[in-house]
């Protein structure tokens, strides 16, 4: 279960298993408004489910993988690979996001699902991170 403090308009949740993006917080529930099957929905935060950060979701957001030598160049070859959107960059390593850059700092991310991501690009770059998912 998420808790409600964690996710902001835009975030990307599963909702009884099916994809949906919150469209609305209230105090103890969510509208959210589903990608694949279409509608909205007023969801109790018992059935609302954070999505795990995979490569894949990060492709879908938009970030792309940056070449190998700037990645290289700029972690010092501790990831196997870089990602980047407007110039907010994430290193994964087995599998998990390690590290960010934003165009001020390094810095750990600590962030395992998909709506923690989001968030933290908003915080670096004032830009929603959106992505139209693959189904």
């Amino acid at each position: 279960m998420i808790s409600i403090k964690d996710l902001k308009k835009g975030n990307y949740v599963l909702h009884d298993g099916q994809l949906a993006v919150v469209e609305e917080i209230l105090k103890s529930n969510i509208e959210v408004r589903y990608v694949e099957i279409g509608g909205t929905a007023f969801c109790d935060m018992e059935r609302v489910e954070a999505i795990p950060i995979t490569e894949e979701w990060l492709l879908r957001l938009g970030l792309k993988i940056s070449d190998q030598k700037l990645a290289n160049i700029m972690t010092g070859s501790h990831y196997d690979k870089l990602y980047q959107k407007f110039g907010f960059y994430v290193g994964l390593k087995d599998g998990l996001i390690r590290y960010y850059y934003d165009p001020e700092n390094w810095g750990p991310l600590d962030v395992s699902y998909v709506h923690h991501l989001q968030n933290s690009f908003y915080i670096a770059t004032e830009i929603e991170l959106k992505g139209l998912p693959v189904t």
